[in-house]
């Protein structure tokens, strides 16, 4: 008779705090239905529990039998409640991906495709942030949910920060002109009114520049070709060459010696 009134009054319904609202309604539901089943499972306890010594051992059992059937039922029921989803780790998440991703554009004065990296991977943040919130106002999103979206927001996180960390300074457009100028000035020198020798040591000496020269004219190219994916260390590196060659082609012109005026020398 004690354990009797013991298990049917454990025949109470579940906690629902922390639960998801749509497995506490299917619970609701699938209670609503053991209600009879469990009445009269308490009164049958209840009435052995009047009988006092006049109890029989078949009431008992019978009465027993009732409560048990009524207890794993309700328990079955209770597998119907579902945790809500422990969501802190997804909220710091979500926030520092939504810190990095509204940062004061860092693209200015970037090459076109590290820039177009950046935002390819700013678009896909956004995204995940947006994912992020709607997981995080579900009141039924699951633990799986969750992880997923957790796993999202890390990984668009840290596509985000190499994309930026990936950012590749460009040259500027007076880098690139000032480049292009200089490269058109690397030419021959005018050898009109040169005296023959030293043409002959210009022209030895230009022949020994023409591989700097031209790899001097092909990084300007270069350069020039890649347009807004140029970049200022390019642009520096092509300038410097560039630069050299020029001077070197200078010394050279200075071997040109003019022909002397033999005019005067003529007429006396």
């Amino acid at each position: 008779k004690a354990k009797l009134k013991a298990d049917a009054a454990q025949l109470t319904k579940a906690d629902e705090t922390g639960k998801t609202p749509d497995s506490i309604a299917a619970y609701e539901a699938a209670y609503g239905k053991l209600k009879t089943q469990l009445e009269e499972a308490k009164s049958a306890a209840a009435a052995v529990e009047a009988k006092g010594d006049n109890a029989s051992k078949t009431a008992a059992q019978e009465a027993q039998a009732k409560v048990d059937a009524a207890k794993t039922a309700l328990d079955k029921a209770a597998e119907l409640l579902v945790n809500k989803a422990d969501k802190a780790e997804l909220k710091t998440a979500k926030e520092a991906l939504n810190t990095l991703a509204t940062e004061a554009d860092p693209t200015t004065g970037k090459t076109a495709d590290s820039a177009k990296a950046y935002n390819d991977a700013k678009t896909a943040a956004q995204e995940a942030i947006k994912e992020a919130e709607a997981v995080i106002s579900d009141e039924n999103a699951t633990q799986e949910k969750v992880t997923e979206a957790l796993e999202k927001v890390n990984a668009k996180k840290a596509a985000l920060q190499q994309a930026k960390d990936g950012l590749i300074e460009a040259a500027t457009a007076e880098e690139k002109a000032k480049l292009k100028a200089d490269a058109a000035q690397l030419t021959k020198a005018d050898e009109t009114g040169k005296t023959p020798d030293s043409i002959a040591a210009y022209e030895a000496e230009y022949e020994k520049l023409k591989t700097q020269l031209e790899e001097a004219k092909a990084a300007a190219a270069a350069v020039e070709a890649k347009g807004d994916n140029a970049t200022k260390a390019e642009a520096q590196e092509a300038q410097a060459k560039v630069d050299a060659a020029k001077t070197a082609l200078d010394k050279a012109a200075e071997l040109l010696v003019n022909k002397a005026d033999k005019a005067e020398l003529k007429t006396a």
